[in-house]
């Protein structure tokens, strides 16, 4: 798996789930480098605005493993 191929998803998720437009885009910046993903997803759980789906879900625990 390549972070190129995960990451527009990754940051349709930031866009979703985050309404402070400041957080947005500082993860959303953040997210651009793969070596960063863990912090992301730290921060896009603290600040979410409402709970993730089963498939959002699993697709961030599946990068928090794989690229953390």
């Amino acid at each position: 798996m390549e972070y190129e191929d995960v990451e527009h998803r990754l940051f349709e998720i930031i866009n979703r789930y985050i309404g402070d437009a400041k957080i947005r885009e500082q993860l959303l910046e953040q997210a651009r480098v793969a070596q960063s993903v863990r912090g992301v997803l730290y921060s896009l759980d603290e600040h979410k605005i409402q709970d993730f789906t089963e498939a959002d879900l699993n697709f961030c625990k599946d990068l928090f493993f794989y690229f953390g």
